[in-house]
């Protein structure tokens, strides 16, 4: 059987059509549109821990939703990058050198040219320059072999967006009213500025070592140290704390690990070796909190852990560049 020519030069002439939507865990789809924004219900957390057994306090909850795309067409759908070039490199510098943020080390530290200002490639692209600034965005990678890759870290290690990608995390608000991330200290504690004015980090120390309760206790808090670093590794070998040990002032204002925190196993093995000290865990700032994450949204903010500033309400929705 022949096609009708007419047909397969309509069919030839119409190019594909771009969905994008998210996917839940359950299968369930949320389309998205341009320049909308999609609100996800990820569940009620007392609902998600109502079947653990023992202290649910704590436990952490995982969800994964997944952005995909799809071709609605039967034709051929063609996706080119908003920048092109070899993937295995970050994605353009957009800063110039005397900018706030190359100031405060966010961002790349050189271009292509090994230069402290924006990339050539990108010095007539406005958007780029203003709003989109991917450089700035940060990603988080999984499953991916980062040593390949330049300005790539783990997760939960921040990693630089990357040229040739499809998808692309921006800077600025769909309204480019509002950056999604800041680039200077929301207060500042320290002169020249380091992570500890962007986040919160765990308030064990060596200096003021937390009592460890009963073995048989309902207790659930980590007290920064472990039984022993022989043999296999268990969550037995954690040793825990009661509110009172650490205080309830403190324990409102500070940054504590549960008992069943999955990188309690990581933090063991490291220390195997007989070095293992809290204060390296917690200057490491792998465990830590934004501090624009616990911002309330009055006319003068406060923070949950004691400090308060008149901040701008925006920034309770932001995250930390990518440093």
């Amino acid at each position: 059987m022949e096609a009708d020519p007419s047909e397969r030069k309509r069919l030839q002439e119409t190019l594909g059509e771009l969905q994008v939507y998210i996917e839940d865990e359950s299968g369930n789809i949320t389309n998205v549109s341009n320049n909308t924004t999609v609100k996800l219900f990820a569940g009620h957390y007392t609902d998600e821990v109502n079947a653990l057994s023992g202290i649910k306090k704590g436990a952490i909850i995982t969800k994964v939703f997944k952005v995909k795309l799809a071709n609605t067409k039967a034709t051929t759908l063609e996706l080119v990058s908003r920048l092109v070039g070899d993937r295995n490199k970050p994605a353009y510098r957009s800063s110039a050198g005397n900018s706030t943020e190359s100031s405060n080390k966010f961002g790349l530290a050189l271009n292509d040219s090994n230069a402290d200002s924006f990339d050539k490639k990108v010095e007539n692209d406005s958007y780029y320059l203003t709003e989109g600034k991917y450089d700035l965005a940060p990603v988080q990678f999984q499953n991916v072999d980062t040593e390949s890759y330049d300005e790539t870290g783990d997760a939960p290690y921040q990693s630089a967006q990357r040229r040739g990608q499809f998808v692309y995390s921006r800077y600025m608000d769909v309204a480019n009213q509002n950056p999604h991330y800041i680039i200077e200290p929301v207060e500042t504690l320290t002169q020249p500025f380091d992570i500890g004015d962007y986040e919160y980090g765990l308030s064990y120390s060596s200096a003021l070592p937390l009592n460890a309760s009963n073995a048989g206790s309902d207790d659930f808090i980590w007290n920064g140290t472990f039984t022993d670093f022989t043999g296999s590794w268990s969550n037995s070998k954690v040793n825990v704390t009661s509110i009172g040990n650490i205080g309830l002032y403190q324990y409102n204002r500070g940054l504590y690990l549960h008992k069943d925190h999955p990188l309690l196993s990581n933090i063991w093995e490291d220390g195997t070796g007989g070095s293992y000290n809290i204060d390296t865990v917690r200057t490491s700032m792998i465990f830590s909190m934004p501090k624009t994450s616990v911002l309330a949204t009055g006319a003068t903010l406060f923070s949950f852990f004691g400090y308060n500033a008149n901040l701008n309400r925006e920034q309770n929705k932001q995250q930390t560049a990518y440093h």
